[in-house]
């Protein structure tokens, strides 16, 4: 599916010309906090470039943990978008061997839109797309 291997053990320069990504760690605080300091150099070693680069981050909304409050903190934080226990769902990753595919989330989940000056002219984070997010979190329901 396209895949170039490891997030965490890309080469930097492959960053240098951006892009926009989505990211959904293992739910592991120290997996979410190395995604989350990785992101931010990312978009930090891009911030003074003309290359757009736009993260999309989708964790639980574990409030208390460093890697959610440094994001929380963070300057390139565009938009923040919580999604309510019970009112979405997610598939399995266990798809190929479940018979449901589709599961209600029993949790608060957060979406976090991390984007560097240019990556948030080029993709901005609006109401209309907010809604088509959370029209499909909730399509499985």
């Amino acid at each position: 599916f396209g895949s170039t291997g490891s997030f965490f053990h890309q080469d930097w320069a492959a960053w240098k010309g951006g892009g926009s990504f989505e990211a959904n760690p293992p739910f592991m605080e120290e997996s979410m906090q190395l995604m989350q300091d990785t992101i931010h150099h990312i978009l930090l070693s891009t911030a003074n470039s003309s290359k757009p680069a736009s993260f999309v981050v989708v964790v639980p909304c574990w409030t208390d943990e460093r890697a959610h409050e440094m994001m929380r903190e963070s300057r390139f934080l565009r938009r923040l978008l919580i999604l309510e226990k019970s009112q979405h769902a997610y598939k399995s990753g266990a798809q190929h061997s479940s018979l449901q595919q589709y599961h209600d989330a029993g949790f608060r989940t957060s979406v976090f839109f991390l984007q560097n000056d240019h990556g948030a002219a080029k993709w901005p984070v609006t109401a209309a797309a907010i809604k088509r997010l959370e029209e499909a979190f909730r399509k499985w329901l």
